[in-house]
């Protein structure tokens, strides 16, 4: 996802209405829409591209296994948006990074996997 780009959405000035006084672009949960528009996009690319054992596989995985993991993603991003009209985008993008610390510990703790050395120097 482009940040920087999220955040000059928001440094943008518009007018709310004729005649008004422009306005910062503060609505995060548009951005989140258009964000979540564009991972559709990608969506329907897989499934015109997927092969048939693919196809196979996918229809024999329940659909509604999906359906906490999307609502995730979609306040995680638009508490991205709402976030990145009070910080720097750099700051956003640290926080961000924190993920992969928390994968590899939570990994660790409730899975019992033991990380391997290219693993933890990734982290």
């Amino acid at each position: 996802r482009n940040m920087l780009m999220l955040k000059f959405q928001g440094m943008q000035l518009a007018p709310m209405s004729p005649e008004g006084k422009p306005e910062h672009f503060d609505h995060p949960w548009v951005q989140a829409g258009l964000m979540m528009v564009g991972e559709f996009a990608c969506l329907i690319v897989y499934l015109l591209t997927r092969t048939p054992d693919d196809a196979e596989i996918s229809r024999q995985a329940p659909k509604w296994i999906f359906l906490v993991p999307c609502c995730c993603d979609l306040v995680a991003t638009a508490l991205l948006c709402m976030g990145l009209n009070f910080v720097a985008v750099s700051v956003a993008q640290m926080c961000r990074g924190t993920v992969i610390i928390f994968t590899c510990a939570m990994s660790f703790v409730f899975l019992r996997r033991t990380q391997q050395p290219h693993q933890v120097t990734g982290v």
